[in-house]
């Protein structure tokens, strides 16, 4: 059983002036980390947060981390959510601690994490016994996860269903190199879980906090070899680092995942660190399920993670043979089995003791997994079936185009028709797109769209039910 209060203590006994954290502000060795969240815990019982409650954080990297772990030796749910992500609808936590007060939520609820508040930390003793969990099967951590449709669904993890999913491999380690930096946002499942498993085994857990504050010099002192986090982020990553001024002389493995890199990045990344690309493919659910390495093109067939369990079926569920496209499933070790509490979506996603993530795919005569594209993406025009994947794939490879998504949208007759939205640079040139999208693209965009940011859910899929809703309420640029 998963015991906080002894895994802090017994690395904080073992490896006590050992790194233990780092962002771009905080070193933060074992010892400090036990002793802080120890203290943070005093305060949040004495405000009476008390095991069993569900508490939700909105705070970034470090503090994060550390209030994450005070609420695990209460013995409490907890969770975790991005600034100014709105709480769901028919579901709210005991209480909020964050930054800044929120409007939606009870104030005599919410504990502020300010200045006061750390004098109040430092100043505090010790938690003298923490309360921890009342057993195995108390409720530890909750996840959100939204696929690509945007609707907002909750996982829970039992604190043995927490301590099986931290332990099941990665295929992010076996391609890396130690130390790895992880550019998600701090709370998602990938966050935490590297953070977790790197606390496990008594090593630094490395992680961004999207600043360029003091981050030359975090790469000197703990040499980085892998990062891992999706192609946006990686991008904004690499416009930090232009910004100092820095290379990364020990950078080895970057990792992307969430959605395809467009060939700008993938140049970008051969010029700025001389390293190795992989993409990986999985979801929240399961976490990593395929890994492959891009070497001359977006596409191509991926490695399935031993641990994984991965079919191809029809409608019908039927297992198909290799080389036909259907559905994907998989299951793993440690993966959630359901939603909390929306028997609907549990049913439609898991089945059989298989998740169902909403992915077109076959597996091919190598034993890869190559992905076709989502189940409810598929764009219906006129008749003809096309996959906006395969569109954003040959838009990601013409000059200028940093990001894009495809997506339907309907003229003014109600009629579909195929739009994508482009973040682009001083490179692109409107006709030379188009003419490459008409002679290249399964299907010519009639409504393009250049725009600031493409909308993505927290692991860098893109949420085209988003694009679809906003851009039909104009006409943008019509390459006629």
């Amino acid at each position: 059983m998963l015991n906080f209060d002894e895994l802090l203590r017994s690395q904080a006994n073992m490896h006590p002036h050992e790194l233990a954290f780092a962002d771009e502000i905080h070193d933060v060795t074992f010892f400090q980390l036990n002793s802080f969240a120890r203290k943070i815990a005093n305060i949040l019982m004495q405000l009476g947060v008390r095991q069993g409650d569900v508490v939700c954080t909105a705070l970034p990297t470090y503090p994060g981390w550390v209030v994450t772990l005070s609420l695990h030796l209460l013995g409490v749910t907890t969770m975790s959510r991005g600034e100014g992500l709105l709480l769901s609808a028919g579901f709210s936590p005991d209480w909020l601690i964050t930054f800044q007060p929120d409007q939606q939520f009870p104030m005599q609820k919410t504990v502020i994490f300010d200045e006061a508040f750390l004098r109040r930390i430092n100043a505090s003793d010790e938690i003298d016994v923490a309360p921890g969990y009342a057993s195995s099967t108390s409720l530890a951590r909750f996840f959100t996860t939204s696929g690509t449709t945007g609707e907002r669904k909750f996982i829970a993890f039992s604190l043995d269903e927490l301590d099986l999913w931290a332990k099941q491999p990665s295929s992010y380690p076996m391609v890396g190199e130690p130390n790895l930096f992880c550019l998600f946002p701090f709370g998602g499942a990938l966050s935490y879980k590297t953070t977790l498993a790197s606390l496990k085994n008594g090593n630094p857990a490395l992680v961004w906090g999207h600043s360029n504050h003091r981050l030359s010099e975090t790469f000197t002192k703990f040499p980085i070899r892998t990062i891992v986090g999706s192609p946006l982020q990686v991008s904004k990553f690499l416009e930090l680092q232009r910004s100092i001024g820095y290379r990364f002389p020990e950078l080895r493995t970057v990792i992307l995942t969430g959605s395809p890199p467009s060939m700008k990045l993938l140049e970008n990344l051969h010029l700025d660190a001389e390293c190795k690309i992989f993409d990986g493919f999985g979801s929240t659910e399961a976490g990593n399920v395929t890994i492959r390495e891009i070497t001359d093109g977006i596409s191509g067939g991926a490695l399935i993670n031993s641990s994984a369990d991965v079919q191809i079926v029809d409608e019908n569920d039927l297992v198909l043979p290799l080389m036909q496209t259907g559905r994907i499933r998989y299951k793993k070790p440690g993966m959630a089995t359901s939603y909390y509490k929306n028997p609907v979506a549990s049913a439609e996603f898991f089945k059989d003791g298989y998740f169902y993530p909403g992915d077109l795919g076959y597996i091919d005569e190598a034993g890869l997994l190559v992905l076709c594209g989502r189940v409810n993406e598929v764009i219906n025009l006129g008749g003809v079936k096309i996959n906006p994947e395969k569109v954003d794939e040959v838009a990601l490879a013409q000059l200028g185009v940093l990001d894009c998504a495809s997506f339907a949208v309907s003229d003014a007759s109600g009629v579909e028709q195929l739009g994508i939205a482009l973040v682009t640079d001083g490179d692109f040139d409107l006709e030379l797109f188009t003419k490459a999208m008409a002679s290249k693209s399964p299907a010519n965009p009639s409504v393009i769209k250049q725009v600031g940011a493409i909308a993505r859910n927290d692991n860098g899929k893109v949420v085209r039910g988003d694009l679809s809703a906003q851009i039909s309420t104009f006409k943008g640029d019509n390459p006629g």
